[in-house]
């Protein structure tokens, strides 16, 4: 669930949102 509440096919999310997961870290 961590992968489709942090999805790497928006870059403008992860700039907004602190990396906590380690979803982008992958």
């Amino acid at each position: 669930f961590l992968v489709n509440w942090y999805p790497s096919d928006t870059p403008n999310s992860v700039e907004e949102r602190p990396p906590d997961p380690p979803v982008v870290s992958l």
